[in-house]
């Protein structure tokens, strides 16, 4: 009987690890972050929903090689929580014109872990963001 016992459980585990995971993100994505910096340079990012998904768009930067014909442009699209982690959008690097697909990891509730990768995710680099409002 405890054997049995044991085994339902078990068996229970997966099911309830899969609702877990199905939450709602641990912190609110909606806001300005700070990129890291990148030759000098940052950018405020702005979070918010657009279409049932989030989007960043870059409201504004600062250091000494900051861009502005930048600002204004969404550089994270289509970032939805999978239970874990933002995933399945995309991220834009403006200075190369290059498109990632990304996930979004918070760190904290004032920290994101932002990554951009390529070949269906087997190579990825990445920079964590700092909440700044």
């Amino acid at each position: 009987m405890k054997h049995l016992l044991v085994l339902i459980m078990l068996l229970l585990l997966p099911t309830q690890n899969a609702i877990a995971q199905t939450a709602s993100p641990p912190h609110a994505l909606d806001g300005v972050w700070q990129t890291g910096a990148r030759d000098g340079s940052w950018g405020f990012v702005r979070f918010a929903q657009c279409g049932g998904h989030y989007c960043g768009t870059l409201v504004g930067g600062g250091g000494a090689n900051v861009n502005s014909e930048y600002f204004g442009t969404v550089l994270v699209q289509g970032m939805q929580w999978d239970g874990s982690q933002f995933a399945g959008g995309t991220l834009l690097d403006v200075e190369n014109g290059r498109v990632y697909q990304s996930r979004l990891r918070f760190r904290g509730a004032n920290q994101l872990r932002v990554s951009g990768c390529v070949f269906g995710g087997v190579i990825c680099g990445g920079q964590t963001w700092n909440r700044v409002d």
